[in-house]
């Protein structure tokens, strides 16, 4: 226990003010009994012992009722006197009077040594002290004391002596520390429950503020405390709870209420205790269960609304003669003829009659028993026994624990869509009659296109072959005999027929892509660009490219388009790099939207102008001058036939010198 010296001051609080008086009387009777005992005057000696007992006596019963011992030091012998009073406290026999080394033994030491200093201090100085000392009785029980002391002076200012007083204040002491650590558990509750607590006085100003309500009131309790509600708020949070407080102190009643607090935006409920100090608010944010109470009755209200027919049931039993209704919606009563009070605390197989399927029933009750959602369509009959059918979305509804309490049936009247599902199917057979046909059609010109093409490509490759075999001859032979002129006439002859060439066979590729079956298999995409890219560098010994392929990319597609696809596009991206000092082309794939790949190639060559995209995949269109760049404008449009053969798009980007990249995706 700590021990604590207070000079020159009053008591403390627990050292009771009549138990000083009595112990002073105490003390200053014993010189004047002493002084008695001298008189030569019998009569008034026996006059004054009797005034002395009578006051002893009663001084002896008031230090008993305060529990207050009576101690004096006399000075400079060191010697000391003590009260019947003391002898309780210290649980020794009533006459005992020790010396002053017995009477410091009480103390232990560390306690010893500050009484005997203020002891000392008080006999040199006059200073007078107040102790709170720990002790230990005769019989070995420990206190916690109180001990006050103070000098007395004879007419010539010398202190003869120290008298003093003790009181046990073990009782008060543990009752105060019971009290403090009832009220620490208080304020340790009201810290952490949920609730916002304040406490206001008579005039509405803040005495206490919980955690919970400096967060709600958005406000630090040290701005809070000693602040009035108008003060904190000018609008006394929308007036309405300066007014209620004010409303709890005029009436001492309790009041609760729920309102909106525009300085806080919350909706807030609140309960205010008077009491005589001013008054306790309790209060929460039930901002979140308002908005909740107002969705559920806006559900409430949809659901009634809604044209589809909802019904809720209890859970049991499934079996005959089946659950209750406890629900149905506006759209029931519309569709069925029936209205709530009809059919609440019915079962719904009052809606059922000869032509609902039972197989379609018992699917839905074995779903149902084992907990599973289900839906069905079945016939039902209204009350004036007219057919309808219905498609039903059947679920469960558990409460907390996970116990089946009801379920509830979403129905859609789907008459009509029986009846278009019937009339598509008629329309279907004669629209698979007419494709048969078409279809058909469509081999017979397809055929007729190969053999056009097989035609085209040997009536037109014979003159071409022909050209290019006697020009050859001419720059072989009389080359010689040429002019200048006459050369580069024999070259541009020799040019034009490699490119007509050229344009032979990519229209022969382009008729190819539109007429040959679709066979998707597993393209290893990867190694497709590997190996056209090894055939662009062996046709362009010139050409530097580096390139760069994702590995790992495949597709499910057709192998002989996909070579079309990556042959024409990386070749224009080594046709349109090799001006570049350091051309680089990359090939890769990314993710797209809905869970497909995007593939593309990409190089930094010449590029183009991106407001002229829309040029690229045309049939003979060209965005560079055929004098920089070599080509058929055949390529681009291959590739957009073959990527939308398979369900895809191909779309590209682009900037002049900046380079270009073309992606594409397969469906």
């Amino acid at each position: 226990m700590t021990t604590r010296l207070r000079r020159a001051g009053p008591p403390a609080r627990l050292f009771h003010p009549a138990a000083l008086i009595v112990a002073g009387f105490l003390v200053a009777l014993w010189p004047y009994r002493r002084r008695m005992d001298g008189q030569q005057n019998a009569v008034k000696v026996a006059a004054d012992h009797q005034c002395l007992r009578t006051s002893e006596a009663i001084l002896d019963n008031a230090a008993t009722v305060c529990h207050v011992g009576a101690w004096q030091v006399v000075l400079p012998a060191m010697y000391i006197t003590w009260s019947r009073e003391l002898c309780v406290i210290l649980e020794v026999a009533p006459a005992h009077q020790p010396s002053l080394d017995e009477a410091m033994a009480y103390y232990p030491p560390t306690d010893r040594r500050v009484l005997g200093a203020a002891l000392a201090d008080c006999a040199a100085t006059g200073l007078a002290f107040t102790l709170e000392l720990r002790l230990v009785t005769a019989k070995q029980r420990p206190l916690l004391v109180k001990v006050v002391g103070q000098a007395v002076r004879d007419s010539v200012g010398v202190i003869t002596h120290i008298q003093g007083a003790l009181q046990d204040i073990s009782v008060s002491r543990t009752a105060e520390l019971d009290q403090l650590r009832v009220a620490n558990r208080l304020l340790t509750t009201l810290e952490t429950i949920s609730d916002g607590v304040v406490t206001l006085d008579a005039e509405c100003r803040f005495t206490y503020v919980n955690a919970t309500a400096e967060r709600l009131l958005q406000r630090k309790r040290d701005v809070l405390l000693g602040q009035s509600l108008v003060d904190v708020f000018p609008l006394g949070l929308d007036a309405s709870l300066e007014r209620h407080c004010h409303t709890a102190l005029r009436t001492r009643q309790t009041l609760h209420f729920e309102d909106f607090y525009n300085p806080l935006g919350l909706w807030l409920d609140v309960r205010v205790y008077p009491s005589d100090e001013g008054l306790a608010v309790y209060f929460f944010d039930v901002t979140q269960r308002r908005a909740e109470r107002a969705e559920l009755a806006l559900l409430k209200t949809a659901i009634a609304r809604i044209n589809d027919i909802v019904l809720i049931t209890e859970a049991e039993p499934i079996d005959a003669p089946g659950p209750c209704i406890v629900f149905v919606n506006d759209a029931f009563e519309r569709r069925t003829g029936y209205s709530r009070a009809e059919v609440l605390g019915k079962s719904p197989r009052m809606l059922q009659g000869p032509r609902t399927s039972r197989d379609e029933l018992n699917r839905i009750r074995e779903a149902l028993a084992a907990g599973q959602p289900v839906r069905a369509e079945v016939v039902n009959y209204t009350k004036a026994g007219g057919e309808y059918w219905q498609e039903l979305d059947i679920s469960s509804i558990t409460d907390a624990s996970g116990r089946r309490t009801h379920f509830v049936a979403v129905q859609r009247d789907v008459t009509e869509r029986r009846a278009a599902v019937e009339e598509i199917v008629r329309l279907n057979r004669d629209l698979e009659h007419r494709v048969n046909q078409r279809t058909a059609q469509l081999e017979a010109v397809n055929k007729e296109l190969q053999a056009f093409s097989a035609s085209v490509s040997h009536d037109l490759r014979g003159p071409l072959t022909a050209l290019e075999g006697f020009s050859a001859l001419l720059a072989k032979r009389e080359a010689a005999n040429f002019s200048d002129k006459g050369v580069h006439y024999l070259n541009r002859i020799r040019t034009s027929v490699a490119q007509m060439g050229g344009l032979i066979d990519g229209l022969l590729a382009l008729a190819s892509a539109a007429s040959e079956p679709l066979v998707r298999v597993p393209v290893d995409l990867s190694a497709l660009s590997h190996r056209m890219a090894s055939e662009c560098l062996e046709r362009n010994a010139d050409h530097h490219a580096v390139f760069h392929i994702a590995e790992g990319m495949t597709a499910n597609a057709d192998a002989l388009l996909m070579s079309v696809v990556l042959h024409n596009l990386i070749s224009n991206a080594c046709k349109f790099s090799a001006k570049t000092p350091q051309p680089v082309v990359t090939v890769g794939c990314q993710p797209g939207a809905v869970g497909q790949q995007v593939y593309f190639v990409q190089d930094n060559g010449a590029g183009f102008d991106e407001a002229a995209a829309g040029n690229l995949f045309g049939l003979f269109q060209r965005l560079h001058n055929p004098s920089d760049f070599a080509g058929t404008g055949i390529g681009l449009a291959n590739v957009k036939r073959a990527v939308e053969r398979h369900g895809g798009t191909v779309w590209a980007k682009g900037q002049v010198g900046a380079g270009a990249t073309f992606y594409f995706t397969l469906g």
